[in-house]
């Protein structure tokens, strides 16, 4: 299976708002979709939130999360520190 990249994000990654703010806690989410610039810079990266929610940022304004782990555990709530 092909999975698309863009140095530090993967598409089915964790990825947070950069910098952390007391105003942007709990926006972390899943890439869903890397989008490309059409002028050659940074993409944009498409986030599916916990809420089901769509929400689309700029490469810069994202931070790496991790990367998910398959398991049956259920939905978590995950705290960046």
């Amino acid at each position: 299976m092909y999975t698309k990249c863009y140095e530090k994000l993967c598409e089915g990654d964790l990825a947070y708002v950069y910098p952390s703010t007391r105003l942007s806690e709990g926006q972390i989410g899943i890439v869903k979709k890397i989008h490309p610039d059409i002028n050659g810079g940074a993409p944009h990266i498409e986030i599916k939130m916990s809420d089901d929610k769509c929400v689309v940022y700029n490469y810069e304004d994202m931070g790496f999360g991790g990367t998910l782990i398959d398991w049956d555990g259920g939905p978590a709530v995950i705290k960046m520190l």
